[in-house]
């Protein structure tokens, strides 16, 4: 009878730890398009890159947050199951800043917003 326990009690850890947290969905880096792409088309996407940056890095800081649920989860169990152990944002947000950072290489590459004369 302890060996059913056990056994459904470690099931039930594995399904809610695989609910803890989102998971990644990261943008790609390189596309296949990206070199054909117009100097305001290069500058728009470094834009909205900017702008999902931002919004990115306000959610990845989730130490605090993890901290105060796990001691209330001392308490009681309940505060476990909003932990967010995945760190999805982070992968995130990196594929973003390494998107960025090859977009902009591509923007001096090909000259972009220097005057010619």
């Amino acid at each position: 009878m302890g060996v059913i326990k056990l056994t459904i009690a470690v099931l039930a850890t594995l399904i809610l730890l695989g609910c803890a947290g989102k998971t990644a969905q990261p943008i790609r880096v390189i596309e296949v398009t990206d070199s054909s792409l117009s100097c305001s088309q290069l500058i728009s996407q470094i834009y909205y890159l900017e702008n999902l940056g931002s919004d990115l890095s306000g959610k990845t800081d989730k130490q605090g947050r993890n901290a105060s649920l796990a001691v209330a989860g001392s308490l009681l169990i309940v505060p476990f199951f909003f932990m967010d152990l995945k760190e999805g944002e982070a992968i995130e947000l990196n594929a973003v800043r390494a998107r960025h950072m090859h977009l902009s290489k591509l923007y001096q590459t090909k000259k972009c917003g220097q005057e010619s004369s």
